[in-house]
Parts: C-alpha cells; structure tokens; sequence
C-alpha cells in the first residue's frame, strides 16, 4: 500500500510539473429541495386509491423518476386491485397490478417510471377483483403537470 501511495503522489507531482492538474477534492453535496408532492386519487365500488406523486432524480442520474407512492383503502369485502400503465413515445406498456387488497383495510401502492422524459405519459386505475380489469373505475392521469422537479 506504501508503495502505491508513493507511487500515486509522484503521478500526481509530475503532472502538476507538466500543466495537469492534480485531482480536485471533492464538492461538498448539494442541498437538494424537497421535491414538489402532486396529489392523486382513483376510486372504484368500496375502494379508494390516494397518495402523492413527484419526479425524483437518483444520484449520478441526470434524468428523473416519476414516483407513484399511496395507499388502498377498501371498506368492503370483496377483492380490488390498483393498475397501472406507462406509455412513452405513443407506445403503451402494459397494465400493471401495483397493489391488491380483498377484505377491509389499507395496502400500500408503490410504483416508479425510471427515466422520465417529456413524452412519458402514465395511468392509474383502481379495479374490483385482482386477476383482470373487467370492472375498473375511471382512470386518473400520474404525469399531468404540475409535476415539478426539485
């Protein structure tokens, strides 16, 4: 180890004689905003998907994620699933199951669209039952503005 730090000071010395210079110490970390939490909400029979939305951008990335995070709450007891499609380009993904409940109470909803570019466009509905969306209320826009970046 002694040896390569010897070696790396020397490196760096004979670059600095050379014009190059030497490695800068790192810059302190940026403060970062609190990101701007845009409300969402789809509903269904006796089940209430709600929550909050926003573009957070990952270290070292430069383009930011849409970030879908909420619950279901359903007071009944049958069985009701979130879905969720992502299309980009004009190009639909597929619906997506990100969360099912059968009986009362609450589950989480979490989902993320990595990459988020100006022609990312996603929805969000809530449907009764967990294998199909046969039976779904009206789905709800994740990428209508204001979605702000911090």
């Amino acid at each position: 180890m002694r040896k390569f730090r010897t070696g790396l000071v020397t490196a760096i010395a004979t670059l600095s004689l050379i014009g190059v210079a030497a490695p800068a110490a790192a810059a302190p970390a940026r403060a970062t905003a609190a990101p701007t939490v845009v409300p969402w909400s789809a509903s269904h029979g006796d089940a209430t998907a709600s929550g909050g939305r926003w573009l957070e951008t990952r270290s070292g990335q430069f383009i930011p994620d849409v970030v879908v995070e909420g619950q279901l709450e359903t007071t009944g007891t049958g069985c009701h699933a979130v879905w969720v499609q992502w299309r980009r380009d004009f190009f639909p993904f597929p619906w997506t199951q990100v969360a099912s409940r059968c009986g009362a109470g609450t589950t989480p909803v979490t989902t993320r669209y990595y990459g988020y570019l100006p022609t990312v466009t996603g929805q969000l509905k809530v449907c009764r039952g967990q294998a199909d969306q046969q039976d779904c209320g009206p789905s709800t826009s994740l990428t209508s503005w204001p979605v702000a970046q911090p």
